[in-house]
């Protein structure tokens, strides 16, 4: 398997993990196009990070939320796919970052729902990168 595809693959995995869509074969495209331009100055181990956690069907936002919150001066590679496909899903008009008039107590509960998950997913993604040898 290429390189462009199996990126693909990555961000169509990724993209259904982190944020329940279908990644659509242009989007696709595009995400394993960012990928490439800066594929240089990836760190090997961060690429296997990224490779293991998907492997192994862990909680991708759990263990980004851990490693996202380790003290680094730069993102975690896993951070910055999470951070492509959000782009590239938010530009192309997904119904997901849709702001509906009126939905101001659905949208509150949803940021409180968020908030209260926060700790129990640091928890759970701080186990799983200690568990998986994920640093």
């Amino acid at each position: 398997m290429d390189r462009e595809t199996q990126l693909r693959d990555e961000g169509r995995r990724l993209a259904l993990e982190v944020f329940g869509v279908q990644l659509a074969d242009e989007l696709a495209g595009h995400y394993a196009a960012a990928n490439e331009r800066w594929a240089s100055s990836v760190s090997a181990d961060e690429e296997a990070t990224v490779a293991t956690v998907l492997d192994r069907g862990l909680d991708v936002e759990a263990v980004e939320f851990a490693l996202r919150l380790q003290s680094r001066a730069q993102p975690h590679l896993l951070t910055s796919k999470i951070w492509i496909l959000s782009y590239l899903i938010e530009a192309h008009g997904s119904e997901r970052y849709v702001n509906r008039r009126g939905a101001r107590i659905l949208h509150t509960a949803t940021l409180t729902s968020h908030v209260l998950q926060a700790g129990p997913a640091w928890v759970r993604g701080w186990w799983l990168v200690r568990r998986h040898g994920l640093v």
